[in-house]
């Protein structure tokens, strides 16, 4: 247990050393199928702001907030942006409808997606935005209701 918590203290003093806190960044965007471009990245720049586990937080002006693994962010000489919300970015789930635990320990959850129509199943840190060693809202939701 002890040596996991220095690998991870030695993980996150190297990811800062990376993209230190402060430094304004921009994403790199999920590319299309067929795609024949190299990476494309994000128009708005942010701030690095602090990390969440494994991943970066960062900031736009307008205090638009996302988390992204390190390797799809690229350090940028410009002043951070105000990020221009799409609102197909932003999925809200209406419920859990089924779990399964992996290997790992950790659960898959079968998601039902306000606006769409097929549920998708998602790993819990996908869920677990601000703490990953707590269950979200969500998930105790769903298993007090499995309980009854």
């Amino acid at each position: 247990m002890i040596d996991e918590i220095d690998y991870n203290k030695r993980v996150v003093k190297q990811v800062q050393k990376g993209i230190p806190v402060g430094s304004i960044v921009r994403y790199r965007l999920k590319s299309k199928p067929f795609d024949k471009e190299g990476a494309k990245y994000s128009k708005t720049s942010y701030e690095v702001v602090g990390l969440d586990g494994l991943k970066i937080r960062i900031r736009s002006k307008n205090n638009h907030i996302l988390y992204k693994p390190v390797n799809d962010l690229k350090i940028v000489k410009a002043e951070a942006t105000n990020a221009t919300i799409d609102k197909n970015q932003i999925w809200e789930v209406v419920k859990l409808l089924d779990h399964k635990e992996l290997k790992s320990g950790k659960f898959k959850y079968l998601v039902k997606w306000k606006g769409y129509d097929e549920p998708s199943w998602e790993i819990q840190d996908n869920l677990r935005i601000i703490n990953k060693n707590e269950m979200s809202t969500l998930e105790k939701h769903y298993f007090r209701s499995q309980g009854d």
